[in-house]
């Protein structure tokens, strides 16, 4: 098991299924997470965080904890601890809601996010709601920089981030292009397997971009995209 799959173990039991909600299960679920992280974790110093007072701590909470969202959040704040944005604890939920995105891709200019690419685009003889460079105003009302992308290299919020949503769902967006705003409906499709990381592209004879996306943090947990362009002759 890799440090991105540790609590994925995520998908522990009857707990993230929303079956059971018992303060036995909530203590055999808190053990199961402190002990994934103490034996699997990919430091085994934790990066310095005394692990074993970290149980000390926590555990006498989970006494308190009257329901599934309660124990998720002691065991978010409890992993926090390890300061490493690798590690996240889904609900079953949540995990589902990860798997569907919106059908296109985008970048960040400051606080705007313009469309750079359709995914399962339409047959040329259809019409498409989106075009490349489309600027997104609004995401189900909420503002462009709630709007944040799926990243394959980070575990992140899902909740309160547009981008994802159920299976199918139909998401309002509005959008400017040359000066005017339009108000789509669009559903979300299941993420793409192959995300990648970097793109070679050639707009013109001579000249490659390369366009490479990386991962900064911006508050506690929340994820954006930095997209740096390269031009280089062949």
């Amino acid at each position: 098991m890799n440090r991105r799959e540790l609590l994925l173990a995520g998908l522990i039991g009857s707990l993230l299924r929303g079956q059971v909600e018992d303060a036995a299960l909530f203590k055999q679920v808190f053990e199961a997470v402190w002990t994934a992280v103490r034996d699997q974790f990919y430091d085994p110093n934790t990066r310095g965080v005394d692990w074993i007072e970290i149980k000390r701590k926590f555990a006498p909470r989970v006494s308190a904890c009257s329901s599934r969202q309660q124990l998720l959040t002691l065991l978010r704040e409890m992993l926090r601890r390890l300061h490493n944005s690798h590690i996240f604890l889904y609900s079953r939920e949540e995990w589902d809601l990860r798997e569907n995105i919106l059908p296109f891709n985008f970048d960040r200019l400051g606080d705007r996010v313009f469309i750079r690419e359709l995914l399962h685009p339409k047959a040329p003889d259809d019409s498409t709601p989106f075009r490349l460079g489309d600027e997104i105003l609004s995401v189900d009302q909420l503002p462009p920089g709630s709007l944040q992308p799926y990243s394959p290299a980070t575990l992140q919020e899902v909740k309160g981030n547009p981008n994802f949503g159920p299976a199918a769902s139909v998401a309002e967006v509005s959008i400017r292009r040359a000066g005017k705003t339009y108000n789509c409906r669009i559903r979300r499709v299941m993420r793409k397997r192959d995300l990648r990381n970097a793109v070679i592209a050639e707009p013109l004879s001579g000249i490659k971009v390369l366009r490479m996306l990386s991962d900064t943090v911006r508050g506690n947990s929340s994820t954006c995209a930095k997209v740096i362009r390269i031009r280089c002759a062949d």
